[in-house]
């Protein structure tokens, strides 16, 4: 992993929201007595199609604050159909179900937060930086051109230092973005990727399973595995995604 995950001011994963609470909060305590607070928070950004068409795109997010994040959360109040504007890490949350299923999911640890009296536009931002855990294999699906990418993104604690474990983050990226990062992306290179947290349920046996991927946008190549400690050149590539 590149020295540069040692340095502070890098946060390996940053997730921005902005949108409107869909339950109502809850506040409860943990097993060790940390205060905390879960959130519902639902996205909605509008986007325009290559042709000309006017869309939206609605997501709902798993959040989680803190102390003393969830206090602030609970003396301002927030209900149901509150607006808020999220600053907060992306993280992996694992959990294993009573019949033995693996289930993985996304959460946001809020870092700050601030209330939005009127919601002009929804926000899904997410810059994820670390390393690319096997060389990416490019698809075709139905004309399409899909990179599924596992990201091994280290993890900070609340004051910010390294806790030595890695989150493992899916990426997706489409199209002409897809084409040009299956030609120069590597295991072991270190990476950062900027997108948004989409959700898609695929249904087997049956059996409705939901998976969270960070669909990029962009990426930048910082070093590649053999040549970490050198000062490597940086490649980037930035492409809109085909919806």
């Amino acid at each position: 992993m590149s020295p540069a995950h040692d340095d502070p001011s890098i946060r390996p994963s940053q997730t921005q929201l902005t949108g409107t609470l869909v339950r109502e909060p809850y506040f409860g305590r943990s097993s060790k007595g940390e205060s905390f607070a879960r959130l519902s928070v639902q996205t909605t950004q509008t986007y325009t199609t290559r042709n000309n068409e006017l869309r939206s795109h609605t997501e709902e997010h798993s959040v989680v604050a803190f102390e003393p994040q969830a206090g602030q959360l609970l003396i301002q109040g927030l209900r149901k159909g509150d607006h808020l504007d999220i600053d907060g890490d992306l993280r992996v949350r694992s959990r294993t179900t009573e019949d033995g299923q693996s289930i993985r999911s996304s959460e946001i640890i809020v870092k700050e937060f601030q209330r939005v009296h009127e919601l002009e536009r929804g926000r899904n931002e997410t810059q994820l930086y670390g390393a690319i855990r096997e060389t990416p294999t490019l698809l075709n699906v139905n004309g399409l051109a899909l990179l599924p990418i596992s990201v091994a993104v280290p993890v900070r604690n609340r004051d910010g230092a390294l806790v030595g474990t890695s989150d493992w983050h899916n990426v997706v990226l489409k199209g002409k973005a897809a084409d040009a990062a299956a030609r120069i992306l590597q295991k072991g290179d270190v990476i950062s990727l900027k997108g948004s947290i989409g959700s898609r349920t695929v249904e087997r046996d049956g059996i409705s399973k939901t998976f969270h991927d960070v669909q990029a946008i962009s990426f930048r190549v910082h070093a590649r595995e053999n040549t970490i400690g050198q000062e490597p050149p940086v490649k980037e590539a930035s492409r809109r995604l085909s919806r």
